[in-house]
């Protein structure tokens, strides 16, 4: 493919954005064998009204062979209260494409219980691009090496994309992508800072509710609430020859359902993960436990993720 960025300031209040991208899509997998040419154009333009106000809008066109040209378009504000305090907000329309395995893929089938087809998938040459409208609203606080910020968000997507099992009868399901309508609304808080000098710490919640519009059920693997933090310890000894770094982090996820017919529904898991680091001038070497805890859970799909695992390594930094 061929990208292009270009940066231009203007009287020092304007600096735009432009990027482009023109590329050959190709799909080979099993017997589906497909290529597409696609390419999009942005533009993006920040506006210094004054040192506590500044605007944002970005333009997007996008072209896809045996698909509509989209246009995508969103704006944003951001105003600096006060030197602790920031507020901002964003909002626009924004377009996405099938990708081509949504399109072209070729019927599937296969026989896991006996000799007759229990499970089928298949892509759909008559899908449209989704359009998502969406707006948020947020706030940040920051105090010397700690920082307080959070939004609030709501999105209506049409023809809304999403694999959906479209014969029930089949076993294991016949799975289709398919255009429907959807709503998602939520907000996020996030927390970070550093303490005692040689601690920092970092949390995220977020609260997201997504229903098919139509249907009046909840999007599939879609938590209600997710909680991600990290707790790091980073400290250096002997001149700065030796360095250490202690990290643990978990993420706390809400029951969800793992079909679109809420009738298949996932526990909630919480998953620890612990990672050390030594430093002996520029020799790095890590360890790294995941899925400390041993949880048996899935994200989605009917595939569990990996239990506890063990990873080490070392790299060497480069100077020049």
């Amino acid at each position: 493919g061929l990208d292009f960025t270009q940066i231009i300031s203007f009287n020092d209040r304007h600096y735009f954005k432009l990027e482009g991208n023109v590329e050959r899509k190709n799909l080979e997998a099993l017997k589906t064998k497909k290529g597409m040419d696609a390419a999009y154009f942005s533009l993006t333009d920040v506006i210094k009204v004054n040192p506590k106000f500044r605007l944002i809008f970005s333009s997007q066109i996008e072209k896809e062979e045996g698909l509509k040209t989209g246009l995508s378009l969103s704006g944003g504000v951001a105003y600096q209260l006060s030197s602790a305090v920031k507020l901002f907000s964003t909002g626009g329309r924004f377009v996405g494409n099938p990708t081509l395995m949504d399109r072209f893929w070729l019927p599937f089938s296969a026989e896991f219980r006996d000799t007759i087809t229990d499970y089928v998938e298949e892509g759909n040459t008559n899908l449209k691009p989704q359009s998502s409208y969406s707006v948020d609203l947020g706030a940040s606080f920051q105090k010397g090496s700690f920082t307080v910020s959070g939004y609030t968000f709501v999105s209506k997507i049409v023809d809304y994309i999403f694999w959906s099992n479209v014969d029930t009868t089949l076993y294991y399901g016949h799975f289709k992508p398919i255009n429907s309508e959807a709503k998602i609304w939520g907000a996020n808080l996030d927390l970070s800072g550093k303490f005692f000098n040689y601690f920092t710490s970092y949390f995220s919640y977020t609260l997201k509710h997504g229903e098919n519009s139509e249907r009046k059920t909840r999007l599939p693997y879609s938590p209600d609430h997710n909680l991600f933090g990290y707790i790091q310890f980073e400290n250096e000894y002997l001149k700065k020859e030796i360095g250490i770094k202690l990290r643990v982090e978990t993420n706390v996820i809400s029951q969800r359902f793992m079909d679109e017919y809420e009738k298949n529904k996932e526990p909630a898991v919480a998953i620890m993960n612990g990672k050390v680091t030594i430093r002996f001038l520029d020799f790095h070497f890590y360890y790294i436990v995941r899925n400390a805890t041993n949880q048996n859970y899935r994200l989605s799909g009917d595939y569990s993720m990996p239990k506890r695992t063990f990873w080490w390594g070392f790299y060497w930094e480069f100077h020049d």
